[in-house]
């Protein structure tokens, strides 16, 4: 699952309220299945095989919301996630004159986040739809931004996340053992077929009658796919 915003007074399609945020976390562990600690990841491979329906937690983007008010839900829940971020917008402090749906987070942060057991993947640099930049631009925006959280973090392999869920041109040169994620636009299959465009989905905002259904449905969908 991916998510980009947790807060109190955003009003944007891309964004819950905390309270919405805390019912969506325990919709999805009560109807598709536990949570997979993004740790599994460290040493992924196609022969990995999960018992029944898991729930992986990821963020876009690298805002600093997920920290203020995202992070203590999912510690109250247990849950590591991955937050894939967007390494040209890190800043170096924190920008206290901006609303935290405003600002992005910072690399001593996210360095902090890493050491409590989540994850920080790559975004690229500046979060642009691949598909519209040269292949020689595009691979430099996922390269670049992989290499900055490798370099700020100190760990390996760095994940991936495509912005808008769009891939580039031609398909990118990855490092060895990372993951690329996309969003619903990603065909839902076995993630031993696809590692490089891996379906990710995500609870509509404002239509929380529709979420049991949705939960409902991608747990029959992780059997299928199998």
């Amino acid at each position: 699952m991916y998510f980009h915003h947790v807060h109190p007074k955003l009003d944007h399609y891309t964004s819950l309220k905390p309270d919405d945020f805390e019912r969506a976390i325990d919709l999805v562990l009560r109807l598709v299945g536990p949570a997979v600690d993004p740790a599994v990841l460290a040493t992924f491979s196609c022969s990995l095989k999960l018992k029944g329906p898991t729930v992986l937690i990821t963020f876009d983007d690298g805002y600093r919301d997920n920290l203020e008010y995202a992070l203590p839900i999912l510690e109250r829940f247990g849950i590591k996630a991955i937050f894939f971020v967007i390494t040209g917008k890190v800043v170096q402090f924190p920008q206290n004159n901006l609303d935290s749906c405003k600002e992005y987070m910072t690399w001593d942060e996210l360095r902090d986040m890493h050491k409590f057991g989540h994850m920080v993947g790559a975004h690229t640099l500046s979060h642009p739809k691949l598909n519209m930049l040269s292949v020689k631009d595009a691979q430099r925006e996922i390269e670049e931004s992989i290499f900055d959280v490798e370099k700020q973090i100190g760990s390996s392999p760095i994940h991936f996340a495509y912005p808008y869920g769009i891939i580039p041109q031609e398909e990118p040169n990855l490092p060895i053992g990372t993951l690329a994620f996309g969003t619903i636009k990603a065909q839902a299959c076995s993630w031993a077929k696809k590692n490089h465009n891996i379906r990710r989905t995500y609870l509509p905002t404002g239509q929380l009658d529709k979420w049991a259904r949705l939960c409902e449905g991608w747990r029959e969908q992780w059997f299928e796919s199998q």
